[in-house]
């Protein structure tokens, strides 16, 4: 089919080549490997499979088109094997090539590169250079066995077939022989196929038939530890599945707990079982791995043609799971296209999506659809993908993804928290099930493991409710199952929002990276020094990304350079051009992410408090205004002259000052360290009535009052609160002001009006900091219409501010009677 010659230059110079050409020294003929592409004999069948593409050969490269060396090189052997040929009897060397050349300094200065090829534009052959390493990735991308060698690295090891003389002599090696013959060793629908003008001549028909007829094996791996119970039961559902035609290999492994009796017994268990579908292999774990680490560690594929199921113990299958696999594999992943951002198949049919936090359904006539979930409760996955997935995954840093419930998952434990982010990162998605009724081929029981430590059944309930389906047992339900064409599959992204194109599923990366930091907003008027200390100061603060200085004073412009200031984090001084409290919460293009902290310029808020806050919002609170217990307020609600009167509440509730059974409650949080979406800015300048920010710039006050009113207005909750103390410098500012007070008290009755009503709600529950637990879940976040209980206000702070003070200093019982 194939043949050329000894090439001197390689069987000298590349190791592999060097030693084929000793060992095949005293034969005439030897496998065809590394060889010139000047010098090849091509049987006219099959010329057309490498002749006609670029004009220019390999500097010539456009993406679908090539003549390239590596092109020939890699498919000579790799399809013909015994029909390619190196004719040892006949040697030659070239005189005129790149080696002789590649010291002259005129040429080596007119090198260039393209679309990863090196070429020369002043040759009239732009000759292959070692460096075109892109180019080789880019083809060997679509080998079956991706890493395997070919070409000039092909050495003994790799079981060569020995060229010999056919007993039957052909006049062809074209048509479905070569198409088989490629389908084996290549993805027939790769790129550097598509202008193929071979191919061209194969019908679709043609190609289908070949693809579907591919020889794809499963491994299924089990995870497990000491749940007996759970493992057996799983066990059992597996073991009563249907049988498919398929090579399957079943590996069980098994992380390290106590070594007691109790394990030993379930190792006896485990090292006795046998299976009609396949290979059973046991790996047993002699020190405690986890179970995200061995999951990552349990499969890498060395070939685009092995698939794997992963099952945690407490998953249990119905028996037709493999009947599904294989019916969908076939269809979609050995059709005529094939999508690169097809992750894999889920068993499990999801009714409750966790990134947004809602039950789900879809409405496509029970079919088979799109999703961009990854999913850990029976699910089948692609090679070609998850290899991709495991060179992303970085244990190091938390993968989060915009306004999703998934953040708070701890990260250190969470394989799918790192999918998932991986999946918006390039648009993956896998193929979801939908049969009627929330039947499923895979359910979970949620049984009591490292990762899952609800034992109550009050708690455990609910979660049941969400994530128990039912199993599909009926042969009527999975006969009746379609398969539509790819392109008719309906598409729905992480948020399961419905999308037109599969494109849409990519999220862009300003807005997939939103989450990762946060900017700091720090407002000054014309504390030079202090501003200065606190830019220091947050200089080591690694959840900031940027710093936005506001300069408010218009007559007076910033005397500090930030040259001053060694910078590890930007930071932008943004000078106003009016003096308005409301300049804070305005949405400048400067701000790329959705996390947003406020400063004032006389705080160093300490990092723990900080970092907790804001990973208290990342968490489930995104949607709300995070803020700490030392800068909590209230409204309170009082008749005075017989008018009904919101009084602002300036005094902070402290535990140990209150009654037995009552705890602290606040309505509305102080700016200063407090954290919200970037997303309320633009509500705050373009949504709020003009009348409110007036009012702002009327008292200059209140700016934060009626960030607390646009906030609880939007969430119908009240703030989350984050129980600490930090305390200020106490520069002064406005709160220092005589009228400060009565101002507020102003302010709250006034955005009342203008709100039609009261939004605010009184946040009772406090968050404690813990950074080694995982922050608190939005059920823990406890608000109300009404104030959990009166409590006596100062009369002389009443008359002087018309403000309320708390000032119960000793244990009296409290009575509306009371409260002044």
């Amino acid at each position: 089919a194939i043949a050329s010659f000894p090439w001197k230059i390689g069987d000298e110079n590349i190791p592999a080549m060097k030693e084929l050409a000793e060992l095949y020294s005293n034969e005439a003929i030897a496998p065809l490997t590394g060889f010139d592409n000047g010098m090849v004999i091509y049987h006219r069948s099959i010329v057309n499979f490498f002749i006609p593409f670029s004009p220019r050969g390999e500097g010539g490269f456009k993406g679908n088109r090539t003549l390239c060396a590596h092109f020939l090189q890699m498919f000579a052997h790799l399809l013909f094997n015994e029909h390619a040929i190196r004719l040892n009897i006949l040697e030659y060397d070239n005189y005129f090539r790149i080696d002789n050349l590649v010291h002259d300094k005129k040429f080596s200065q007119n090198i260039r590169f393209k679309q990863g090829l090196a070429y020369v534009p002043d040759f009239q052959h732009p000759y292959e250079f070692p460096q075109n390493e892109e180019y080789k990735t880019f083809l060997s991308s679509g080998l079956k066995q991706p890493f395997r060698s070919w070409g000039r690295t092909l050495t003994k090891e790799y079981n060569l077939i020995k060229p010999s003389i056919p007993e039957i002599k052909t006049n062809s090696f074209g048509g479905t022989w070569l198409v088989n013959r490629l389908n084996r060793v290549y993805d027939l629908r790769h790129q550097a196929l598509s202008n193929n003008e071979f191919l061209a001549h194969i019908t679709d028909k043609q190609k289908l038939d070949v693809l579907q007829q591919t020889s794809f094996s499963l491994r299924i791996i089990i995870l497990t530890m000491n749940r007996s119970h759970s493992f057996r039961r799983l066990w059992k559902s597996l073991m009563n599945a249907h049988r498919i035609n398929r090579i399957i290999k079943i590996f069980i492994y098994v992380d390290f707990e106590k070594d007691d009796i109790k394990r030993h017994k379930y190792l006896k268990y485990l090292k006795s079982l046998k299976s009609l579908h396949g290979d059973v292999n046991l790996i047993v774990y002699s020190t405690h791995r986890g179970l995200k680490t061995i999951m990552m560690e349990s499969w890498q594929s060395q070939n685009n043609d092995e698939y794997a199921l992963f099952f945690e113990d407490d998953i249990e299958v119905s028996s037709y799971f493999l009947l599904y696999i294989d019916k969908l594999v076939k269809a979609y992943f050995y059709g005529l296209k094939l999508d690169k951002r097809l992750f894999g198949i889920s068993l499990y049919n999801q009714r409750f999506n966790e990134v947004i936090d809602e039950y789900v359904s879809v409405s496509n006539g029970h079919q088979p659809y799109l999703y961009q979930l990854p999913q850990s409760w029976g699910a089948l996955y692609a090679p070609n993908m998850w290899r991709e997935f495991l060179f992303f995954l970085n244990d190091k840093n938390d993968t989060l993804i915009p306004n999703s419930y998934t953040n708070r998952w701890p990260f250190k434990n969470s394989w799918k928290k790192y999918l998932l982010r991986y999946m918006l990162q390039e648009g993956g998605y896998l193929i979801y099930p939908n049969f009627p009724n929330n039947h499923s081929l895979s359910t979970n029981h949620l049984e009591i493991g490292i990762n899952d430590r609800l034992t109550k059944i009050e708690n455990k309930l609910p979660m049941q409710l969400k994530f128990n389906v039912p199993l599909l047992e009926s042969r009527d339900t999975f006969n009746q199952l379609e398969i539509p064409d790819f392109d008719r599959l309906h598409i729905y992204n992480a948020y399961h929002r419905k999308v037109d194109s599969l494109d849409d599923l990519k999220m862009p990366i300003n807005n997939l990276t939103s989450f990762d930091s946060c900017t700091m907003i720090l407002t000054v008027y014309d504390r030079v020094n202090s501003t200065l200390d606190r830019l220091k100061y947050y200089q080591n603060f690694t959840y900031l990304s940027l710093i936005v200085v506001i300069w408010n004073n218009i007559n007076i412009q910033p005397s500090f350079k930030l040259e001053q200031i060694k910078l590890k984090i930007p930071v932008h001084i943004l000078k106003m051009k009016t003096n308005s409290l409301n300049n804070r919460f305005y949405p400048y293009k400067i701000i790329k992410t959705d996390c947003i902290i406020n400063m004032d310029d006389d705080w160093d808020m300490p990092y723990d408090h900080m970092a907790f806050a804001i990973d208290t919002w990342r968490g489930h609170f995104f949607h709300n205004l995070v803020g700490f217990s030392h800068q909590g307020r209230n409204h309170v609600i009082r008749y005075i002259n017989g008018t009904l009167r919101y009084l602002y509440s300036h005094t902070v509730l402290l535990q140990k000052k209150l009654e037995p059974n009552r705890y602290p409650f606040y309505s509305i949080v102080l700016p200063s360290g407090f954290v919200y979406h970037r997303l309320y800015l633009e509500k705050y300048t373009y949504e709020l009535p003009k009348s409110a920010r007036d009012l702002v710039d009327t008292v200059q006050n209140c700016d934060d009052i009626l960030f607390n009113f646009l906030v609880s207005n939007s969430t119908k909750q009240g703030p989350v609160i984050i129980d600490s103390f930090a305390k200020p410098y106490n520069f002064g500012g406005l709160w220092k002001r005589p009228i400060h007070f009565r101002t507020r008290t102003l302010c709250l009755n006034k955005f009342h009006e203008i709100f039609n009503g009261m939004p605010l709600k009184y946040t009772s529950s406090l968050f404690k900091i813990n950074r080694n637990q995982t922050v608190p879940g939005k059920n823990k976040h406890i608000y109300q219409n009404q104030i959990p209980f009166n409590y006596p206000c100062s009369r002389k702070v009443l008359n002087e501010s018309n403000a309320c003070a708390f000032i119960l200093k000793r244990r009296v019982e409290i009575t509306d009677k009371k409260l002044f």
